[in-house]
């Protein structure tokens, strides 16, 4: 504070020693900076910028892109974006102040990302897969038991309402095949979408 007031240049100098600071100790400083109200409007920016970063705005960030003030800020921003898997913002950070490095980091972390993505669509159609096959295996066995029971009528049932009887059981099976052939639709329809997401894991480069 004392050096900024002595001379309006030493501003630069005096973000250069908060960057070195731990986090708390740079949010003091900034804020003290902030309070005191003799930055221009420009090192002002140059503060929120740092105070955002600190504090994870990443829409802040995202909106001040162009007023980032120096390679060591803008690198601290880009590592904040690949973080926050805001992959499009690090690249145009990247275009302001380039940096090979993070440039190549953020595009493998990106790449990771997608193919993680795919890899977790898998999994989870596997799962999906997996639970209408119980399901399908369930109405197989109630069928099971509805044919047995169809057969137990059939031969044992020699009450008047057998008839009634027979028919009920026999609407009973249908509608189980009715369900069965839908869970089996269903179960179709989810290999195929496993089968495709697959082949774009398999496919990804």
């Amino acid at each position: 504070m004392n050096a900024l007031k002595a001379d309006k240049k030493a501003f630069t100098s005096v973000l250069d020693k908060i960057d070195t600071m731990n986090n708390k100790e740079q949010q003091e400083a900034l804020n003290e900076l902030k309070k005191a109200n003799i930055t221009s409007k420009k090192e002002s920016i140059s503060l929120d910028l740092r105070l955002a970063l600190l504090n994870k705005d990443i829409d802040f960030l995202k909106k001040n892109i162009k007023s980032v003030d120096s390679q060591a800020l803008s690198d601290r921003i880009v590592k904040l974006f690949i973080d926050e898997k805001e992959y499009a913002s690090a690249n145009e950070q990247l275009k302001f102040f380039a940096n090979k490095a993070l440039d190549k980091q953020a595009k493998q972390a990106e790449h990771d990302d997608k193919k993680q993505a795919l890899t977790n669509k898998v999994n989870e159609l596997k799962k999906a897969i997996s639970d209408t096959q119980k399901q399908l295996d369930g109405k197989n066995t109630q069928l099971s038991d509805l044919h047995k029971q169809l057969d137990d009528l059939n031969k044992n049932d020699k009450s008047p309402d057998k008839g009634k009887h027979v028919d009920d059981k026999n609407k009973e099976i249908d509608n189980a095949n009715k369900d069965k052939n839908k869970i089996s639709d269903i179960l179709k329809d989810q290999q195929d979408k496993e089968k495709e997401a697959q082949k774009a894991v398999d496919d990804f480069k």
